[in-house]
């Protein structure tokens, strides 16, 4: 399990001065990095390089610029690549509308799912809620996560949650936090970031049925986040 990621300076004539701070799931500061990214420069920092993080090190970044910027991160898992976006802000409620535990073909759809308190001092008090696909709330869970901590959670390791199980997530917290989610789909790893509002329309640029000689395909997944009305859903 290794990881980079990447910071693009989007001001037109200033330099960036970024600093990278790298917490570990614990919330401890484990280094701290400052660099410059060149006006409208990308820059790439690849973790297994990064000398003051440990082998091993599992955690979460921060990164704080004197211009704006973008971010993506692309974790390498076993043989997988996967990427998603950098946050700019947090929330104190979260869905992740895609998750499963040992479902589908022989119980090899799978998920993690990683939140981290984006808070410098308190301790975020977590409630995760997971709902199956018809809308039951399976179980819910509560945690902990230190200040600026990142932690993850495996779902096959969730003891509330039946085999073969899929639905979605509700998270909140007392403190603002990011998500993502980690699904394994066979042996293939995808991720994608967590979802801090909802609109009643979304739309989706990249869909195929069989298509480009029968093996492009898609899945579409919807969680409605109202508590207690149910959602009537026009697809085009």
């Amino acid at each position: 399990y290794k990881a980079a990621f990447y910071i693009q300076n989007v001001h037109a004539s200033n330099t960036a001065n970024v600093t990278i701070a790298y917490y570990n799931e614990s919330g401890a500061l484990s280094c701290l990095v400052s660099d410059t990214v060149a006006p409208l420069a990308s820059k790439g920092y690849w973790l297994p390089s990064v000398g003051c993080l440990s082998d091993g090190w599992i955690g979460g970044a921060i990164i704080t610029s004197t211009q704006p910027i973008v971010t993506v991160a692309r974790p390498h898992v076993s043989s997988q690549i996967t990427t998603y976006n950098g946050f700019a802000i947090g929330s104190n409620v979260s869905y992740v509308p895609m998750l499963f535990k040992n479902a589908f073909a022989g119980g090899s759809y799978k998920a993690a799912l990683y939140i981290q308190n984006i808070h410098a001092s308190n301790t975020a008090s977590l409630t995760i809620q997971y709902y199956s696909s018809a809308g039951t709330l399976t179980c819910t869970v509560s945690d902990a996560i230190a200040p600026l901590a990142s932690k993850g959670y495996w779902l096959p390791g969730i003891s509330c949650l039946p085999d073969g199980w899929v639905g979605s997530a509700r998270i909140t917290s007392t403190e603002q936090i990011v998500t993502v989610s980690r699904p394994h789909i066979d042996a293939q790893v995808t991720t994608y970031p967590g979802f801090s509002a909802a609109s009643t329309t979304a739309y989706l640029p990249m869909l195929f049925k069989d298509a480009f000689g029968g093996s492009y395909d898609s899945a579409v997944y919807i969680q409605n986040v109202h508590a207690s009305s149910s959602a009537s859903v026009t697809v085009d």
